[in-house]
């Protein structure tokens, strides 16, 4: 247990002061409950001491967590702040009610109290709608269009079974019309909760269910409420009051339980739910029915209403899977030649392989690319890609697959053997025999090629693709042209594999595990050298070999395709390591490495986000990183994922700045918020002027642009004192700090911010074998 926190089981940080509001509530409603069943009430159903001092704390204190809920720091702020609102207004119902009814007699029906009543219902459908939003913001059009079915069809079963003897009664009693008013109001808040908050799949969130189990408690209330009134004569202090506080309690509780499901619920598809689907056919009954026997007009109308609904709900779906469709073909698709991206690639290499043919893969890579990049620039290079694609397209046989993989390297797939293989890769390669006039300069390129070809059950789609890199290289060493891969190419081939086939098990799951830590490394501002943020490093302990640096395992995880599994590994591990130190009042930031691969794919950022929800914290606190030559690969998807994610506050930052892919266009053209020098040239400051010129020059790039500028590698007190007489932002390096364990990083922020709230790490709130 931490000191100021409490990590429990349901992964939110609850300060002990709120804990221990939590459990005086708790036994307060627990006292009260049991009064109603132990303690005898008067003829006017009043003891001050329960219905008066307990009952009001009671039902007060829910209102007080909410809104320290609503206070946290990425927290569902509106909705539960939307919920109290609501409970408010039923405390002051009820002590209108009181004072009315011990003080001044009998309290008119309709009163002031029953309006504040009334007026609590918009307050919760409209928090139940925003956290559900928060929750699940794509699927909310279809859950409210199936909520309003259920609602509609259940609202019409039961006017017409049940309304006709209670609107005799209610046109004669004010009484019985306003509970029906309220039990009606109430079927509309349970079904809204169910379909809103409820996943179609999976695991529901602990605040979920405890806000439809809230509004259920609720809903009987009002009920057993209606069921007296149409009986008898309600008396105050009877025991259905024990629904309504145990309601209150729960809601106060939700605030402050985990708002999102850890727990992957299956991907809803756009059509119409079982539930909404079921609620239309007894519509259709319903209506059937009305044609035969008589029935109120109000639930012909409700039942036709549903009904109409469902069509509009079932055209909805058919736009929904067209517009899923084209997603799903504009997500395998390069935006800058047409061609397929990597994705849709290695998807149509992985079906071929599982077929049980014999598969070729070639690995195209461009020479003399970089030269074009750097004398043209780099919209002259986007020209020479798309002629290269034109051309690659003509001399592709009928049969084969072409795709873009990512900056100036091609892929194909077919079904063919080695001879037919290596005379497809020479007609490509002999396509850009021809120059190419880019700007009226005519422009000759080359291409490498390797080639592999697996036979039926002989090797994987990871073996496959890496050996026919391996091949390409050889090509591109040898200068060769077209190589076709033999074992003797790849003397460490077993070692590669047999680490790439540990990294997948090591990575099964999608959580720490198996040898894989995080560390976090500071990153101070260059002013006070306080900790402004920290950069989660990988770290892999092989079970055999030790420690494995991320220079030597990274490459061949990318190479194989497992990038994006390891990012959003990461992502969710370091969010899910410091969100008890946001919750706690800390504002250090988070800076996580992103590669290509997870810029082109469509779901990136919405797992990101995702995960940020899960764990309440705020987009403004991470910063993703990632190198210029990977922000060069497919631009126009880069932008799109890098913008999205910039909408909510996430921070982008260029890593290695000043090696890489060098286009100055690019600072503008890409939403960038950050530079990190790269370390060789802040270590080179200490014996090259040049190096420090550029580093200076690199500071007032980013002033003019208003960029934020770190300076990685700072490993000498020369360095330290050359890069903040530059005007460097920030700071990183293994002279001021070396990479933190979590349960020591909290020590490293307070040395380094004295004001910095105490926290210390809880292992317990992810299972040992997890980290």
């Amino acid at each position: 247990m931490t000191e100021g926190t409490d990590a429990r089981s349901t992964g939110v940080p609850v300060a002990r002061p709120v804990s221990v509001l939590i459990g005086i509530n708790v036994l307060l409603g627990v006292a009260y409950v049991a009064s109603l069943f132990l303690v005898e009430r008067p003829d006017s159903g009043y003891i001050q001491l329960w219905d008066g001092w307990i009952y009001s704390a009671a039902t007060i204190l829910p209102v007080l967590l909410l809104v320290l809920s609503a206070r946290r720091p990425g927290g569902h702020r509106i909705a539960w702040l939307l919920i109290a609102g609501g409970l408010a207004a039923t405390a002051i119902a009820d002590l209108l009610y009181t004072y009315h009814d011990q003080n001044l007699g009998s309290f008119p029906v309709p009163g002031l109290s029953d309006v504040a009543y009334l007026s609590a219902y918009p307050f919760w459908w409209g928090g139940i709608i925003v956290l559900a939003m928060r929750q699940r913001p794509h699927p909310m059009r279809s859950s409210l269009l199936d909520g309003t079915i259920t609602g509609l069809t259940v609202g019409a079963v039961t006017v017409a079974l049940w309304l006709p003897p209670l609107l005799e009664r209610a046109s004669a009693d004010r009484e019985v019309a306003l509970a029906l008013a309220f039990a009606v109001c109430d079927v509309i808040l349970v079904v809204l909760a169910i379909t809103a908050l409820m996943p179609p799949g999976g695991r529901p969130a602990p605040a979920a269910v405890a806000v439809v189990i809230a509004s259920t408690s609720f809903a009987l209330g009002d009920i057993l409420y209606l069921n007296i009134v149409t009986t008898g004569e309600y008396e105050p202090g009877s025991q259905i009051e024990a629904l309504y506080v145990f309601a209150v309690i729960a809601y106060g509780i939700a605030a402050w339980l985990r708002p999102t499901s850890r727990a992957r619920a299956r991907r809803a598809g756009p059509g119409l739910s079982r539930v909404a689907a079921s609620a239309a056919l007894v519509s259709v009954g319903l209506l059937t029915a009305a044609t035969l026997w008589s029935l109120p007009m109000l639930a012909v109308w409700m039942g036709t209403a549903a009904l109409g609904l469902a069509l509009l709900r079932v055209l909805w779906t058919v736009h929904e899977l067209q517009r899923i469709n084209e997603g799903y073909e504009q997500a395998r698709t390069d935006d800058l030649t047409g061609l397929g991206n990597r994705r849709g690639f290695l998807e149509r290499v992985e079906a071929l392989v599982e077929g049980g043919s014999t598969i070729a893969v070639l690995m195209v890579d461009l020479d003399g690319f970089k030269e074009v990049n750097d004398s043209l620039g780099h919209p002259a290079g986007d020209r020479l890609l798309v002629e290269v694609a034109d051309r690659f397209r003509s001399a592709t046989p009928e049969g084969w697959e072409l795709a873009r993989l990512g900056g100036d390297e091609f892929g194909l797939v077919a079904i063919a053997v080695e001879s037919d293989a290596v005379h497809t890769a020479r007609a490509v390669r002999g396509s850009l025999e021809d120059p190419i006039e880019l700007e009226g300069i005519p422009v000759r390129v080359s291409a490498s090629i390797g080639v592999s070809v697996a036979r039926p059950t002989q090797r994987s789609r990871r073996d496959l693709l890496r050996t026919a890199d391996v091949a390409m290289y050889e090509a591109k060493r040898t200068g060769k042209g077209v190589v076709p891969y033999r074992p003797e190419l790849d003397p460490r081939g077993r070692e590669r594999l047999a680490l790439v086939d540990d990294l997948c098990r090591a990575l099964d799951g999608g959580l720490l595990g198996d040898g894989f830590r995080l560390v976090y490394q500071p990153i101070l501002r260059a002013d006070d050298l306080a900790v402004a943020s920290v950069e989660a490093l990988l770290r892999w302990e092989h079970p055999r070999r030790g420690a494995i640096a991320p220079d030597d395992f990274l490459p061949i995880a990318r190479r194989a395709g497992l990038v994006p599994q390891i990012t959003r590994m990461v992502v969710r591990a370091a969010v899910a390591d410091l969100a008890p130190m946001w919750a706690a009042g800390a504002t250090v930031g988070l800076n996580i490495n992103i590669g290509a691969d997870d810029l082109v794919d469509e779901s990136f950022a919405g797992h990101v986000l995702d995960v940020l929800r899960e764990h309440g914290a705020s987009p403004e606190r991470i910063t993703l990183e990632l190198t210029e030559d990977e922000l060069a690969s497919d631009q126009q998807r880069a932008r799109r994922t890098l913008e999205r994610l910039r909408r909510v506050g996430v921070r982008v930052a260029i890593d290695d700045f000043g090696i890489g892919y060098s286009s100055l266009a690019q600072l503008l053209a890409m939403p960038i918020d950050q530079l990190k020098i790269d370390r060789s040239l802040v270590q080179a400051v200490e014996t090259d002027p040049r190096a420090e010129a550029i580093v200076r020059s690199a500071v007032e790039l980013g002033r003019t642009l208003a960029l934020d500028v770190v300076a990685e590698g700072v490993e000498s007190a020369v360095a330290l004192e050359s890069v903040r007489a530059a005007g460097v932002h920030h700071l990183q390096g293994f002279h001021l700090e070396l990479p933190n364990a979590l349960d020591r990083l909290a020590g490293t922020i307070a040395r380094r911010s004295p004001h910095a709230p105490r926290y210390q790490a809880d292992r317990r709130r992810v299972p040992a074998p997890h980290r």
